[in-house]
């Protein structure tokens, strides 16, 4: 199938990657070089994915350089139709997971502001926060057990739905653990399937619980090092800044059931412990920044 539709010949599997929730993701090797063959699930449309691949063909026409860059089909299209959902191609980008430093972590806040400050992508996000919030009231709750269930869903009623704030283009998923560290030392964003205009204050707010272990010690160095890299580029308005708990809690309690349910739970329950501690530290952040 890649062979018919995309100009690369002799084509070997090198890894199976594991993509989120059992995505087919593979790393491949060609005669043209190495290239990423993804599958997304039938279930979208081919509008849907339209869209979604667009941000390749947007940032490389802003020289947004922390991007892998998608490889057309023979035709020009960005992807395939097949029984198993929606085949497209990136070229692979050579490195390792970044270490969490704090000259990565700068790096990937500075990164991070650099998308933001991007103009003119056409395409809004499907779901916005209200609808998430819903997800997690209807769709998550009822599976907890109810020793937690009403704290959560107290926490998750509570939440600001941000309809004020403003929005710019957003990855949705910054991490380290979602980039990849070239031998140059470079770092490059992957997996851009929820890429689109929405609140950049979710951006900033997801890497949040990143910096709490499992063992609840916050690694405020590493804090540090991303929120001063963003900072150093792009600021957050008092209300942006405020809303940054509630960004943080959105992911956390919509997957509360990835991974271990319980220290999820525990670590959700440490940032909404602290925020008040934590609110102190981003604006001690921020203000060290505010020549800029």
């Amino acid at each position: 199938m890649i062979e018919q539709n995309w100009s690369l010949h002799n084509i070997r599997i090198e890894a199976d990657l594991k993509g989120f929730n059992g995505r087919m993701v593979y790393h491949i090797k060609t005669d043209e070089g190495e290239f990423v063959a993804k599958i997304r699930e039938s279930f979208y449309s081919e509008t849907e994915i339209e869209k979604e691949l667009f941000i390749f063909d947007f940032l490389q026409s802003r020289n947004f350089r922390y991007a892998p860059l998608l490889l057309k089909c023979q035709d020009g299209s960005s992807f395939r139709k097949m029984s198993e959902g929606f085949a497209y191609i990136y070229h692979f980008t050579k490195g390792k997971e970044p270490k969490p430093s704090t000259d990565n972590y700068r790096k990937l806040g500075k990164i991070t502001a650099l998308l933001h400050q991007l103009r003119g992508y056409p395409y809004f996000a499907k779901w916005g926060v209200s609808d998430v919030i819903g997800h997690i009231v209807f769709d998550r709750s009822p599976n907890l057990p109810s020793k937690i269930k009403g704290e959560y869903l107290q926490i998750a009623e509570n939440l600001s739905q941000m309809k004020s704030l403003p929005v710019y283009l957003v990855h949705s998923d910054i991490s380290l653990s979602n980039s990849l560290q070239t031998p140059s030392g470079d770092i490059v964003l992957i997996d851009w399937d929820g890429c689109a205009i929405n609140h950049r204050v979710l951006d900033v707010g997801y890497p949040l619980l990143q910096f709490l272990s499992k063992d609840l010690v916050f690694d405020e160095a590493a804090a540090e090092a991303f929120y001063t890299g963003y900072f150093s580029i792009q600021r957050l308005t008092d209300e942006e800044l405020s809303a940054l708990f509630d960004a943080a809690l959105l992911p956390a309690l919509n997957f509360i059931h990835f991974g271990d349910m319980n220290e999820n739970w525990a670590r959700i329950k440490w940032i909404c412990r602290h925020q008040e501690r934590l609110l102190k530290m981003l604006g001690k952040f921020r203000n060290t920044n505010a020549e800029i």
